[in-house]
C-alpha cells in the first residue's frame, strides 16, 4: 500500500508539473539601441541565448537584444523580466555588455518552484553590429556564437554551443566544450591562434601564404591539412609542422571527440 501511495503521489506531482508547464507564461521584450564607439574592443557576457555579430563602417555599435522569460506563474515571469537586465558601459577601451539574470534561490526552493510551476527560464539573444576593425570578445554558456566580417581579432568562449567565424581577420582564441568550431580567417594577426573543444570538430581556413607553426591534437577523430605542411611529427592523434617555413606564430588546435581540418581560403 505504501509503495502504491508513493507511485500515486509521484504521478500526481508529475501531472501537476506538466499542467503548469502547459500553462506557462512567456514574456518577450525587445530593444534596439546604438552607442558611440571610440575604443578597440567590444565585449559581451551572457549565459543563455545566442550571440551573432556583424560589422559596418560606422564608429558605432548597434545592440539588438531579445529578452525572453518563461514561468508557470505570470507574476513571477513579470518580476523575472524586471530582473533580467542588459548593462552597457562605455570607456576608453571600448564598449562592454553584461547580462544580469534573476537570482536563483537554494536547492529546496528551486525544487518547490519546479513542482509548483514557478520555475523560471530566462535568456537573452543578441544581434550585434560593430565597426569592422573592432576586436570582439564574447563569453556565454548555453548558446552558440557567430561572427562575420570582423577584422580586429577575437576571443570567443562558450560551453554548450558551436562557434563560427566567417570572413574574419586578426588574432583568434576560441573555446567550447560541447560544440564544433569553424573559423575562416582572410588575414591573420601576429599572436597565436588557439582553438579548443571537447565534443566537436574543428575546421580552420587560412590564407595559403600564412607563415605559422602548427600543433594539432585529437583523441577520437581524423587530422587533415590541405595546406602544404612540412611535418615534424605525425600520428593518429597528433600533427605538428610548419606552413611556408614557419616562424610566424603558433597555431594550436585540440579536440577529444572530433576531427580537425586545416584548409586554404
Amino acid at each position: 500500500m505504501t509503495r502504491r501511495l508513493h507511485r500515486i503521489a509521484l504521478t500526481a506531482m508529475i501531472l501537476l508539473a506538466s499542467t503548469a508547464t502547459l500553462a506557462a507564461d512567456t514574456l518577450v521584450e525587445k530593444s534596439d539601441r546604438t552607442y558611440p564607439f571610440s575604443g578597440q574592443t567590444f565585449s559581451l557576457n551572457n549565459v543563455n541565448g545566442s550571440v551573432k555579430v556583424g560589422s559596418w563602417e560606422r564608429p558605432e555599435v548597434r545592440i539588438q537584444a531579445e529578452k525572453r522569460v518563461r514561468s508557470g506563474d505570470r507574476q513571477t515571469a513579470v518580476e523575472a523580466m524586471k530582473a533580467l537586465r542588459v548593462e552597457v558601459t562605455n570607456d576608453r577601451g571600448g564598449l562592454h555588455v553584461k547580462t544580469h539574470y534573476p537570482r536563483k534561490g537554494n536547492s529546496s526552493i528551486a525544487l518547490f518552484d519546479f513542482f509548483s510551476g514557478t520555475k523560471i527560464d530566462a535568456s537573452v539573444e543578441y544581434h550585434i553590429t560593430v565597426p569592422r576593425g573592432a576586436r570582439v570578445d564574447i563569453e556565454t554558456v548555453n548558446a552558440g556564437i557567430a561572427v562575420a566580417n570582423v577584422e580586429g581579432g577575437f576571443d570567443l568562449e562558450t560551453v554548450n554551443g558551436g562557434i563560427r567565424i566567417e570572413s574574419g581577420a586578426g588574432d583568434l582564441s576560441a573555446s567550447t566544450v560541447n560544440g564544433s568550431i569553424k573559423a575562416e580567417l582572410l588575414r591573420t594577426g601576429s599572436k597565436a591562434i588557439e582553438l579548443n573543444t571537447v565534443n566537436g570538430s574543428v575546421q580552420l581556413s587560412l590564407p595559403s601564404t600564412v607563415r605559422a607553426d602548427l600543433a594539432v591534437r585529437t583523441v577520437n577523430g581524423r587530422i587533415r591539412s590541405e595546406l602544404p605542411l612540412v611535418t615534424s611529427e605525425s600520428g593518429k592523434r597528433i600533427l605538428k609542422g610548419s606552413f611556408n617555413g614557419g616562424g610566424g606564430f603558433p597555431i594550436k588546435v585540440s579536440t577529444v571527440n572530433g576531427s580537425v581540418t586545416i584548409d586554404a581560403n
